[in-house]
């Protein structure tokens, strides 16, 4: 009898802090790449990746949070992968996420490109773009929002191609885009699913940035998500993957969707660290 009470006890507490503690448990991961090509041009740069932020109606604890972590970070480049309201949110929501990209600030920019649950309300999701009624970019904030568009912009004495796969609500993407870019220049793809990168190829010089799975919210080995297959791209669930010359981050992101739980992976702002791989 014992031995159940303790379990019980581990069970709970586990419990609360999985509910109650891990989704507010706001943390800065840093992850190295080792390339040449984009160490040459981001070696001495903070470069930050943020996605998922899933605001909703209602108070978001964690906004100013992020905002004074970017604050103290400065960033020179910001990039975001996606889904800043959640499934099915209200006006108050998608008001939170305007005005939390009006606050982001970076010497070189912030690139963004939407997420399948910021589609969930049309008339709302295009003020991210553009102002209500025209064609024009957004009033309310600075963010370049790339839909299926490219950006080149100039870093000291280098030029980087950042690039935005738009995904619609079932996550398929322009694979025809993302082939059809200048393929010269260092490029960052930001995409809010993994799924585009196996079709990137890997003697060129690619960094894709994403989110959508949340780290699983619940932290599981990759082969234990392979057989569950609860994601379209289980192998890719969360963290740094690399193979030659492409590159993949996948954020833990930042809300939550469905049930609030969190448990072995807590919401994250990852800071890029670019170095070069000496002869390696």
């Amino acid at each position: 009898m014992k031995k159940i009470y303790i379990i019980l006890i581990i069970i709970g507490i586990t419990a609360v802090y999985a509910f109650f503690i891990e989704p507010q448990r706001l943390i800065v991961t840093t992850v190295e790449i080792k390339s040449d090509a984009f160490a040459d041009i981001l070696e001495n740069k903070i470069v930050v990746h943020l996605s998922d932020l899933h605001f909703k109606d209602g108070n978001n604890p964690l906004l100013n949070k992020i905002l004074k972590r970017l604050e103290n970070i400065k960033p020179d480049l910001i990039f975001l992968s996606g889904d800043y309201v959640d499934w099915f949110s209200g006006s108050e929501a998608y008001a939170h996420a305007e005005y939390f990209l009006s606050q982001l600030k970076a010497a070189y920019g912030v690139y963004a490109v939407m997420g399948d649950a910021d589609y969930t309300c049309a008339r709302r999701h295009c003020l991210f773009c553009h102002t209500e009624n025209s064609v024009q970019p957004p009033v309310k904030h600075s963010v370049h929002f790339l839909r299926d568009t490219n950006k080149v912009i100039q870093i000291d004495d280098h030029k980087l191609n950042i690039a935005g796969l738009n995904v619609n609500i079932n996550l398929n993407a322009n694979i025809q885009f993302m082939h059809s870019l200048i393929d010269s220049l260092p490029t960052i793809f930001l995409s809010h699913t993994s799924m585009p990168y196996d079709k990137l190829d890997a003697d060129k010089n690619v960094f894709m940035l994403c989110g959508d799975t949340h780290g699983g919210q619940v932290y599981l080995p990759i082969w234990l998500w392979k057989i569950l297959k609860r994601k379209i791209d289980p192998k890719h669930m969360y963290g740094y993957f690399h193979k030659k010359n492409k590159h993949l981050y996948v954020n833990n992101g930042i809300g939550v969707s469905f049930i609030n739980i969190r448990l072995g992976v807590p919401p994250e702002i990852a800071l890029l660290k670019f170095i070069h791989t000496d002869g390696e």
